[in-house]
């Protein structure tokens, strides 16, 4: 695992990342997700209906995804669910649809879900917690197709590139480590040290300065 040098905090874990995205290759979030996953260099898969098929005609090779025995959308979304660790749902509003169904499947069958707003860029910090709260290395990610909201696919994409990057903790952990690490090291209630870098003083967090 690679790991971030904090000059406080020490050596801290990278933040963690599925090792297989997977998605039905539909247009919209779906394919957001198996691009994003390639751009990253993560693993990618799923189901697809019988045939490839997709909105939009049928699903370029490209796509890594296997065909179920039936041309149903539902069949696929389901063994997309089932499949994974967790789901995670990108969507503009109120779901609906197929993005719907996803969610009760995923409730259903008793797999963690979350869903995210693609434009909300502060909502990556809290997936990143829930995908290491539930140790899932196989994620399913799901949301609108492209008709339904058009833009949608770009706007999952950047989206879900910033969330697959290995990064450092985001800056609550980082405040967390930090000051533990002061107090370790000198901070209210510890015996302290004449050569304390910061003079008695926690040491800030990057971006949290006034």
């Amino acid at each position: 695992m690679i790991r971030y040098i904090d000059r406080f905090a020490g050596v801290v874990p990278m933040t963690p990342r599925p090792k297989l995205i997977v998605s039905g290759a539909q247009t919209g979030v779906d394919r957001a997700a198996l691009d994003a996953a390639a751009e990253v260099g993560v693993k990618a898969g799923g189901w697809c209906p019988k045939g490839r098929l997709a909105e939009d005609g049928q699903i370029p090779d490209r796509y890594p995804v296997r065909e179920t025995d039936s041309s149903s959308y539902a069949e696929r979304t389901e063994r997309n669910v089932i499949d994974s660790d967790a789901t995670l749902v990108l969507c503009c509003g109120r779901p609906a649809g197929g993005t719907a169904l996803t969610i009760e499947l995923a409730r259903r069958h008793r797999r963690p879900v979350f869903v995210a707003d693609p434009k909300e860029k502060k909502g990556i910090e809290s997936v990143h917690s829930w995908l290491q709260r539930n140790n899932v290395a196989v994620l399913n990610v799901a949301g609108p197709r492209e008709s339904a909201i058009p833009g949608i696919g770009k706007l999952a994409r950047t989206w879900l590139v910033d969330l697959l990057k290995e990064q450092a903790p985001g800056l609550t952990e980082m405040k967390r480590l930090r000051m533990t690490a002061w107090a370790d090291f000198g901070g209210p209630g510890s015996r302290g040290r004449c050569d304390d870098p910061d003079g008695g003083v926690p040491p800030a967090v990057p971006g949290n300065r006034k």
